[in-house]
């Protein structure tokens, strides 16, 4: 417990000056701060009802590093990449009737789109974030989930089935996140609708162009292309999340000038 004078003191503080003790960019001294002091600078920022909170998400990894406070709202300090199998991941296969989506066999025998495959591969390997598999299934139907599975261990086995995410056809992917979706949690899928529910519930959302969408241009956000040789999927996909890194940072030294 902070005496009454500290606490005093605490609670005249701005939220800008606040943010400025999380960040210890400007405000040094609050690093060798005792430790019931730097978790009351926390909480009392984190406690703190001001328009600008969305910043929360932003400083979590400097607040777990820097100051030494651990943060619940994380599990990782890596962004998360989750990725969309059918269309993305593997080829979409029209049919005729929706009745072959229900056969034996039809979604363990799709075909891998290779260079996609190949780039999520690099960045498994790479580490350089979490990787997820984040699909949605045919929850009436007796194979889909079965042959999803069955997919990824044959085309992707490094991907570790605890980083597997399934949800039933038509629900909103972002709601099956743990944890729920931050701003450091991007989705790569191929169909719009369900990049525009991700960044709605805070995330970022990279579409996949993989020939046959994309044709009304509804989506405006960041995209990549299927058809590109996988080094380079690999680096466009880092890229597109480095990217958007650097833009949140500069907001927010902006807010802070």
């Amino acid at each position: 417990m902070l005496s009454q004078k500290k606490q005093r003191i605490l609670d005249e503080l701005s939220y800008e000056e606040l943010f400025d003790a999380i960040l210890c960019l400007e405000r040094e001294q609050y690093v060798n701060a005792p430790i019931d002091v730097r978790r009351a600078i926390y909480q009392a920022w984190m406690d703190r009802d001001d328009i600008v909170g969305f910043l929360d998400y932003e400083v979590l990894n400097n607040i777990e590093y820097k100051l030494g406070i651990e943060n619940k709202h994380w599990e990782t300090s890596k962004d998360r990449l989750f990725v969309d199998m059918d269309g993305t991941l593997a080829e979409f296969k029209p049919c005729r009737t929706i009745e072959t989506l229900y056969e034996k066999g039809y979604f363990s025998k799709l075909a891998p789109l290779e260079n996609v495959v190949a780039a999520v591969q690099t960045h498994v390997e790479e580490q350089n974030f979490d990787v997820y598999i984040l699909s949605a299934y045919l929850a009436d139907s007796p194979y889909a989930l079965q042959e999803k599975e069955e997919w990824l261990e044959e085309h992707l086995p490094e991907i570790d089935t605890k980083h597997w995410i399934f949800c039933p056809c038509g629900e909103d992917k972002s709601l099956y996140i743990p944890g729920g979706v931050s701003k450091r949690d991007y989705l790569l899928d191929d169909y719009t609708h369900n990049l525009l529910r991700w960044e709605k519930a805070g995330g970022k959302g990279i579409k996949l162009m993989n020939g046959i969408n994309g044709k009304k241009g509804i989506w405006q956000g960041a995209r990549v292309y299927a058809e590109r040789e996988p080094e380079t999927l690999a680096v466009d996909i880092k890229k597109t999340m480095n990217q958007d890194k650097l833009k949140l940072q500069r907001d927010g030294q902006g807010l802070r000038r």
